[in-house]
């Protein structure tokens, strides 16, 4: 039996902005673990409807957790312009609060997860809100590794990288 998942576009705040982003609810008893995805470099062509997070969608509502996506400032539908990456942290961190937010998500057990410049962003996010329970990042530069901030960050990390990557060594 298939599980019955629930998607609607929504609408949130950053700051002066409005995001939009698509949840995600599988249908169940109690509230779910949620998990924010941070889409790929908006200046490259990156958003919520890229490919690598759709399958990273499916397989998190297979596993009965709710997912928040959402465009960057700039970004689709998504008010403001880019922000080399700052703007982008506060817009993750206000993802996360909507996600938090929502009465079918426990809001003790969110994680934020990013593809490349996405997982930069997660990366700092988690780094200025202790409130993440892990960090999930595909295709992470690895130069973004080095500050003290993030090798501050005391929650559990998972690394995805495809072993034919050339631009991300570990």
């Amino acid at each position: 039996m298939q599980n019955r998942i629930t998607v609607t576009g929504i609408t949130f705040p950053s700051g002066s902005l409005i995001l939009e982003g698509r949840l995600s609810l599988p249908q169940g008893e109690g509230q779910l673990p949620g998990v924010v995805l941070c889409h790929p470099h908006p200046l490259h062509g990156g958003d919520m409807d890229n490919n690598v997070l759709e399958g990273i969608t499916e397989a998190l509502e297979d596993s009965q957790m709710a997912v928040l996506a959402f465009n960057f400032r700039g970004v689709g539908r998504s008010q403001g312009t880019h922000d080399g990456g700052n703007g982008e942290v506060d817009d993750a961190l206000a993802a996360a609060r909507c996600l938090a937010s929502n009465p079918s998500v426990d809001r003790d057990r969110i994680v934020i997860a990013g593809y490349s410049f996405g997982a930069v962003v997660a990366l700092k996010a988690a780094a200025k809100d202790e409130g993440f329970q892990a960090v999930a990042l595909v295709a992470c530069p690895t130069r973004s590794l080095e500050s003290p901030e993030v090798q501050a960050i005391s929650q559990p990390k998972l690394f995805i990288h495809g072993d034919m990557d050339n631009a991300v060594q570990m």
